[in-house]
């Protein structure tokens, strides 16, 4: 009878642990979409579904490298879309398991639609007839809990820091680079325990659009969640958010992302630019110079030629007035001659011997 109290006991006592941990890894939840269309079975759009499927948990798919699939199979009107998404620090093993999982669970309860979303523990997977890539959509959303409380004096005091938390975690995922959105961290809690956050988006949305997806979800959680509640997961088509006061995310198995490219080299040293401000303005000089020194020049022939002819005028002017300057006096003086001539000749005898 002892080993059976003791054995009650102690299962009394692990319970509420063992439920804690059946409500937040048993996160399998399933969304048929029964609004956008259906098909037929052994049509051509489910053997493209099967078909693609298939190829995201195949050991030789790695995705992106991160946990990230984004894959289509077929042509319009039966091409088929897939999403999926493996938890920041999932192995490729597990995560191709939980693809899988996912997969086989969303064609069983969804055997018809076109359209469905399903996530489990680790990821997170949808397939559609639309192309769903960069495109944010918060719904459908799953919403389950943990079901353990905040002693009541400690709510506000928790609240307070897992909204620090999850805003902190928040920026930070919506700011990674394209391969992965993710972050997770802690913050103290009342009584000394610890919060354990985690966020993660669609690495294909902008930072923008991962910023809002998690807003949406951060808004969800005083609608949602009893303000008593310890934990809670937020699964939307789009993004991820969780929190619980245990350890979920195991940072050993968080791949680090690449290191950033090196920085573009930088801009010319700013002599090299004023050497560019001195050719500009050594341009403008010259454009402004030419046309007057040209000008200058034209001036001064010019006055040169008006010069020349102003001399040229006033010698033949003073020509005139000196004697014999002009064609009286010329001729005046071949008179002159001829009458000197005449006399000589009668002086001469006409320069007979």
């Amino acid at each position: 009878m002892a080993p059976l109290m003791f054995s009650l006991r102690f299962l009394f006592f692990l319970s509420p642990v063992l439920f804690l941990m059946i409500s937040t890894q048993s996160l399998a939840q399933i969304s048929c979409s029964n609004d956008k269309g259906n098909y037929t079975t052994n049509s051509t759009y489910h053997t493209n579904l099967n078909t693609l499927l298939s190829s995201l948990s195949s050991p030789s798919n790695n995705g992106n490298g991160y946990g990230f699939y984004n894959s289509s199979y077929g042509e319009n009107p039966d091409q088929v879309y897939a999403i999926g998404l493996c938890r920041g620090d999932a192995t490729v093993d597990s995560c191709r398991g939980c693809l899988n999982d996912t997969a086989q669970l969303l064609t069983q309860s969804c055997p018809n639609q076109k359209e469905a979303f399903g996530a489990g523990d680790q990821c997170n997977l949808r397939y559609t007839n639309r192309s769903i890539h960069g495109v944010m959509e918060t719904s459908p959303a799953f919403r389950p809990y943990n079901v353990q409380n905040v002693t009541s004096s400690d709510v506000v005091e928790f609240d307070q820091e897992l909204r620090t938390l999850l805003e902190d975690l928040r920026g930070q995922a919506a700011g990674n680079g394209s391969l992965r959105k993710f972050a997770a961290g802690t913050a103290a809690a009342p009584r000394f325990q610890t919060i354990y956050g985690s966020a993660q988006c669609m690495p294909d949305l902008t930072e923008m659009l991962c910023s809002d997806c998690l807003g949406t979800s951060l808004g969800d959680i005083p609608i949602y969640f009893p303000a008593t509640q310890v934990g809670g997961i937020i699964v939307k088509p789009s993004c991820v958010l969780r929190y619980e006061i245990y350890r979920f995310i195991d940072p050993a198995t968080v791949r680090p992302l690449p290191s950033p490219p090196p920085p573009l080299s930088s801009p010319p040293p700013p002599s090299t630019s004023t050497g560019g401000s001195k050719s500009n303005r050594s341009q403008t000089v010259i454009i402004i110079v030419v046309p007057i020194v040209v000008s200058v020049v034209l001036i001064v022939i010019f006055f040169c030629i008006c010069l020349r002819v102003k001399r040229t005028k006033k010698k033949l002017e003073t020509r005139k007035l000196l004697p014999g300057g002009d064609d009286t006096d010329e001729i005046g003086s071949a008179e002159s001659l001829q009458f000197d001539l005449a006399t000589i000749r009668v002086s001469t005898d006409d320069f007979s011997e």
